[in-house]
């Protein structure tokens, strides 16, 4: 139907702007009461949106938890902006559905044509890249594509094209970051780091190449062969030495991806037990039912599984019990300001505790300081990731860190004795 209005458009001249809005917070509400409430709240959603954006366009639904909208004959950046934070405001009330009020919010992206777009695809992909800016850089909020956006975008083309012809084998390698038991200055793990050198590109950061490669689904190709690479070099290590592995959303919801990365395992002759395997919460939304059940296939083999980025994401206590998680990993954002800010102490405690109760290890990450140890330390934390004890480094460089680390050990041994 939006297709039809926009060939409309497009016959008459006149501007059309097309947004997506996106409900954060609804798969937890469907997953919690069940699908009857979800489809309740969906209804009720669309009427407030309608009732919302009124006379200034027409909504659509999209599937799921999207909505779309056309405004045709307006489509100045400050107008789509005030209309998008009418729809956020709008969307972040709280809403009744039966005996529950319940609580929403939202991100909205929008494109215009012909500004940004001269077809209906274009027009829904640079809408679509606009919401996906929008979630991630701090949700709740709207943004309408823009020359910068439209850099991106072109920019983001070449690295989908580039990696898709790459040398993988040749032109991928990991560094490798300590996670360091901060007691016995002992490192437990060397968490695997994917860097790209490109002969056409050059050095490509891993913000850019991993985003490209998980929103284009890429990322499934480009795992296997990083973890083969991985495990080539823990062979070099001492056993009591593990590695820690990335693990995308894509990697885990499909199981024959899941047995294809379990196949690489059991032919590397490395023990299961020196494999960790990272997930993030929002990786792991993406299909819960399915993740779980992939996760058990991993754990089962003997390797542990840990949740990265804890605390940043969007799931609940009750789903993050039902994984079979061996450590939980605190993100780095609780640690910059740690000395001064008695929020992140707070909070980094309490994901301490949690982790004690439900028998759970925590590493801490991005760790620069020797106050913030000290502090972190004093709360019961002593699994430390991050610059303090070491930059990631290449494969050549592990060795001499871990040498060196077990002279230091020998030192203060020496010391007190």
């Amino acid at each position: 139907m939006w297709k039809r209005r926009w060939e409309t458009s497009a016959r008459t001249g006149r501007p059309l702007a097309f947004g997506i809005l996106d409900l954060d917070g609804f798969k937890a509400v469907n997953d919690s009461n069940g699908h009857v409430v979800g489809d309740r709240l969906l209804h009720a959603m669309a009427a407030r949106v309608r009732t919302t954006l009124g006379s200034r366009g027409h909504v659509y639904r999209l599937g799921g938890d999207e909505f779309a909208f056309i405004i045709v004959g307006e489509d100045a950046p400050e107008y789509l902006l005030q209309i998008g934070n009418d729809l956020i405001a709008s969307v972040h009330s709280p809403i009744q559905v039966g005996e529950l009020r319940l609580l929403l919010g939202g991100s909205i992206g929008f494109a215009s044509c012909p500004r940004n777009a001269d077809n209906a695809e274009d027009l829904y992909d640079r809408a679509d890249y606009a919401l996906f800016h929008a979630k991630r850089t701090g949700r709740l909020k709207t943004v309408v594509f823009d020359e910068e956006h439209e850099r991106s975008v072109r920019q983001t083309a070449l690295i989908e094209r580039s990696l898709r012809s790459a040398d993988l084998e040749a032109e991928f390698f990991l560094t490798f970051q300590p996670i360091v038991d901060s007691h016995q200055d002992r490192t437990m793990l060397l968490e695997c780091l994917a860097r790209w050198q490109s002969p056409t590109l050059g050095f490509v950061s891993p913000g850019q190449f991993i985003v490209v490669a998980e929103q284009s689904g890429f990322i499934s190709t480009l795992t296997p062969v990083l973890l083969e690479k991985a495990l080539r070099a823990a062979k070099q290590w001492p056993e009591e030495v593990g590695i820690s592995f990335n693990l995308s959303g894509h990697d885990i919801v499909a199981p024959e991806k899941v047995l294809n990365l379990i196949a690489i395992l059991m032919r590397s002759g490395i023990s299961p037990r020196r494999v960790e395997f990272e997930v993030t919460e929002t990786a792991i939304m993406m299909n819960l039912d399915q993740a779980l059940a992939n996760l058990h296939l991993l754990k089962n083999t003997g390797a542990r599984i840990s949740l990265d980025d804890f605390g940043t994401g969007y799931s609940s206590l009750s789903q993050i019990q039902k994984l079979p998680l061996d450590k939980i990993k605190v993100d780095g954002s609780f640690v910059r300001d740690l000395e001064s800010n008695e929020a992140s102490r707070k909070i980094v405690s309490s994901v301490s505790a949690l982790s004690r109760d439900l028998a759970l290890a925590c590493v801490v990450e991005g760790v620069e300081t020797r106050e913030q140890l000290d502090i972190l330390q004093g709360i019961g934390c002593s699994l430390i990731q991050g610059y303090f004890y070491s930059k990631p480094m290449r494969e050549a460089d592990v060795g001499a860190f871990l040498d060196q680390q077990d002279v230091t050990r020998e030192l203060a041994r020496a010391a007190r004795t």
